[in-house]
């Protein structure tokens, strides 16, 4: 091997090496250059979490979703009469459109006594919630806890910053 090959031979690392020395690292973006879409279901992800199957929670999930633990609740019943129906019905349209906000009834829904019997007619609806969610700034897809929303969030990182 002459010389010239040993000297190319341990330039050509070096070579490399210094042409990416010169090239920029690839920034992360920021939070706050994500759409709010996006950082809503961020948020909505995070609240989630305490939610997600890991192995040390597997067992448990499964037994939770193949294992019924209250086999005489009433949702389970399949015999719904026209008279259950015409009373669910009636008592939609006695609901008013616009309700005050009660925190306390939102967290406490899934405690209730009639929420442990099947009970469903008692509990906010989906629509109520999402009026909840636009007019408070808050995440009530929890089951039993009121959280953040991105507009909370966004207003408290303007404080600290």
């Amino acid at each position: 091997m002459s010389l010239s090959t040993v000297v190319q031979r341990q330039a050509h690392p070096a070579r490399c090496i210094r042409r990416h020395v010169s090239s920029k690292a690839s920034s992360v973006p920021s939070y706050r250059t994500l759409p709010s879409v996006k950082m809503r279901a961020l948020i909505s992800l995070y609240h989630q979490a305490d939610t997600f199957i890991t192995p040390e929670n597997l067992s448990q999930r499964i037994d939770d979703a193949f294992v019924p633990q209250k086999p005489d609740s009433r949702l389970d019943r399949r015999n719904v009469t026209l008279k259950d129906l015409k009373g669910v019905l009636d008592a939609q349209r006695k609901a008013p459109r616009v309700s005050d906000w009660d925190q306390e009834a939102v967290v406490s829904r899934q405690y209730s006594d009639a929420a442990e019997m099947g009970q469903w007619s008692s509990l906010k609806t989906s629509r109520e919630l999402k009026v909840i969610e636009a007019l408070y700034g808050v995440d009530t897809t929890h089951p039993r806890k009121i959280l953040p929303g991105l507009d909370v969030v966004l207003e408290e990182s303007k404080k600290s910053d």
